[in-house]
């Protein structure tokens, strides 16, 4: 699956880029937590990421990466942020490479 956080660009312009890429470390730990041996995650750059997952996890994993609540450094105080994410999910084939993946799911945007 293929997904990028909405409006993601509200959030730096918000708490600043750096602040921003805290945010989006925090949500990529949480998301590592959650895979099981022999999933998948990365950043491909921005607010991009994939996950492989088993198809078997697909409705786990889309419920889980939905909506995620994360904490950032504000100029006074903590700000709470609700990540909400768009997806596409490719069902990969034994012949696929990386890239037919990554871009199949990222078409199902």
């Amino acid at each position: 699956m293929f997904f990028n956080i909405k409006n993601f660009s509200y959030i730096n312009q918000r708490i600043g880029s750096r602040e921003g890429d805290n945010v989006l470390r925090s949500f990529s730990f949480m998301v590592r937590e959650f895979l099981e041996k022999g999933e998948m995650f990365g950043r491909l750059g921005g607010d991009n990421f994939f996950i492989f997952v088993e198809k078997e996890r697909t409705d786990d994993m889309l419920k889980f990466i939905s909506s995620r609540r994360v904490l950032a450094n504000g100029e006074e105080k903590p700000i709470e942020f609700d990540l909400m994410v768009r997806v596409g999910v490719y069902d990969i084939k034994p012949s696929d490479s990386v890239q037919r993946v990554i871009s199949s799911a990222k078409a199902a945007l």
